[in-house]
């Protein structure tokens, strides 16, 4: 749960595993990325830019769009959470401008991705 530096290591693990084009793997993936988002959501923490980079990939897998546009609503509920908790990406001085670096670049950036895949 409270495992900081290692979420970019399991997101970097499924985003290899969202390109791939054996279903049984991209399901597994997406699966567990969704209980992750479900589960641990709020203490991703500074691994938030890799978990939105992840759903972006599993958004442009055009071989899975049930599992696409699942990861296009994970991405709104993101941008969702940007908004009501942007004391979770301002830090302790409340950076306004952290929080569009830290919040909604990562979530506008990979939209863009996917628009422009």
């Amino acid at each position: 749960r409270n495992i900081r530096s290692g979420w970019n290591n399991i997101f970097s693990v499924f985003h290899i595993a969202a390109a791939d084009q054996d279903q049984a793997i991209v399901e597994l993936a997406f699966q567990t990325t969704a209980s992750i988002f479900d589960q641990y959501f709020s203490v991703i923490g500074d691994s938030f830019q890799d978990a939105v980079k992840c759903l972006s990939e599993f958004a442009c897998n055009a071989a899975f769009p049930d599992t696409s546009m699942e990861a296009i609503r994970f991405i709104r509920r993101c941008a969702n959470y940007v908004a009501e908790h942007p004391e979770q990406f301002a830090g302790d001085d409340n950076n306004q401008e952290a929080i569009w670096v830290k919040g909604w670049f990562p979530v506008l950036f990979e939209l863009s991705c996917i628009i422009n895949r």
